[in-house]
Order: C-alpha cells, then sequence, then structure tokens
C-alpha cells in the first residue's frame, strides 16, 4: 500500500510539472523565432516584439540551452531598462543599436531587481546564458546578423 501511494505521488508531481512546462512550451511555441548570427557564431532566439513580450521575457525558464537566446525588438530607438524579476536563469545581455552594433554587455543575475539600462538608444537586446559573449569572443563593436525567421 505505500509504495502504491508513493507511486501516486510521484504520478500527481509528474503531472503537475509536466502540465505547467507543457503550457510554457505551448506559449513560446507560438512566439516567433530568428537566428541571430554574430561573427561566425549562431543563436537560436525567440523573438520578442510586443509589449506582453517584452514584460514576459524569459520569466519563469529555468534551462536555456547553449545557442539559445531571446532577442528583443523594439519599433522605436530609446534607452531601454531590464530587469531579472522572476527569472531564474543568470543571462548576459547584449544592447545592440539602430545599425545592429553592439553597445553594451553586462551580467544580469537571476531573481535581482537591479535594472540594467542600456547605455544609449538601442532598437534591439539579445538576452543568452550568462559568459556566452565572452566565451565566444564577442564584444562591444561587433555586428549582429538576423540571418532567418521562424
Amino acid at each position: 500500500m505505500k509504495v502504491a501511494m508513493r507511486l501516486f505521488q510521484y504520478l500527481i508531481i509528474l503531472l503537475v510539472f509536466g502540465t505547467g512546462f507543457f503550457l510554457m512550451g505551448n506559449i513560446f511555441s507560438r512566439q516567433k523565432k530568428a537566428d541571430v548570427k554574430i561573427k561566425n557564431e549562431v543563436i537560436h532566439a525567440l523573438v520578442s516584439a510586443t509589449n506582453s513580450q517584452w514584460a514576459r521575457g524569459l520569466r519563469g525558464v529555468k534551462y536555456l540551452a547553449p545557442q539559445e537566446g531571446m532577442l528583443f525588438i523594439f519599433k522605436h530607438p530609446a534607452q531601454y531598462r531590464f530587469y531579472m524579476k522572476d527569472t531564474f536563469i543568470p543571462l548576459s545581455i547584449a544592447f545592440i543599436n539602430q545599425r545592429r552594433e553592439i553597445i553594451g554587455i553586462e551580467a544580469m543575475k537571476p531573481l535581482s531587481k537591479k535594472f540594467h539600462i542600456s547605455p544609449e538608444p538601442i532598437s534591439y537586446a539579445l538576452e543568452v546564458n550568462q559568459g556566452w559573449f565572452s566565451q565566444h569572443n564577442i564584444n562591444v563593436g561587433d555586428k549582429i546578423e538576423i540571418v532567418k525567421s521562424r
């Protein structure tokens, strides 16, 4: 009887967490995707281009594959600010101007409410796993290319 009860508890836990992952997957599966090329590296990014997508960002995400990220696209260049409320993974962000040139890169701590503000007006921002830019020798001044939308 104890074994059956324990199995039932595990089944309920799997069902609850599985449903959460399924729902999150559905939210992100409807979101546009783009491949972003920097030097010889490619990031497969979710595109965040609306107010609700900007507000959601990568909140609640607990894992990001090594070549995945989120590309924020803004209609009007401005100084935008980002923070990590409810974001569980450490990220790096690149601030990118209208000429698609990286003008700043910052590390962001999980669950932090500290604002990371672009140093000047930007049209794009790219979030990736923390340290990805330095690991791939990507620096301020490098240009991005949006090579494919999916």
